[in-house]
């Protein structure tokens, strides 16, 4: 069985064409998106919308958002995805390293004081953070460095060609 995210939306933010965006909150194992309500023409509230997201589908949308952000391509997106399955099989595996990482991207809490074990566990925190580290460590220009900080900038372990060969990367 897998476990199911739940959005719900409440009416729209902004309306660009005939895209919608929404404003996403997360709490735990459930995402809920609040919007501010926005009346029809009839002044009536919009009914309540819901739907469910697996795991995979909410760290992808996550991923997607946060690269969209920074304007990098779908390779960020694929990056994002491999380092979440290499590191906690896409949350079934949320701990790691003896105890000591934690969520889909297995952020290593002593590594990082300034981060809880709760925000580690947050797909939105951890997938937007460890982007925010690559970024920092010269991600997408110096993509194989970034993605190996990821695990250790000094470690000769193979894991930025790891990532790269599961996001579908052929020619290492």
């Amino acid at each position: 069985m897998k476990l199911r995210h739940k959005i719900r939306t409440i009416g729209m933010t902004a309306s660009i064409g005939t895209a919608t965006i929404i404003h996403l909150m997360f709490t735990g194992p459930t995402i809920i998106a609040e919007p501010s309500i926005k009346k029809t023409q009839n002044n009536s509230l919009q009914q309540h919308k819901e739907r469910f997201l697996s795991v995979e589908e909410h760290i992808r949308y996550v991923a997607e958002a946060a690269c969209r952000r920074n304007d990098l391509g779908d390779r960020c997106v694929k990056d994002l995805i491999a380092i979440s399955k290499r590191e906690s099989l896409m949350m079934k595996k949320p701990q790691g390293d003896s105890g000591s990482s934690f969520g889909p991207t297995h952020i290593h809490l002593p590594s990082h004081p300034e981060v809880t074990r709760e925000q580690a566990m947050s797909i939105e925190f951890a997938i937007n953070k460890t982007l925010e580290w690559m970024i920092d460590k010269g991600y997408p220009v110096y993509r194989t460095y970034a993605i190996q900080c990821h695990n250790g900038c000094s470690k000769k372990n193979g894991y930025a060609e790891t990532i790269k060969k599961i996001s579908g990367e052929t020619n290492l």
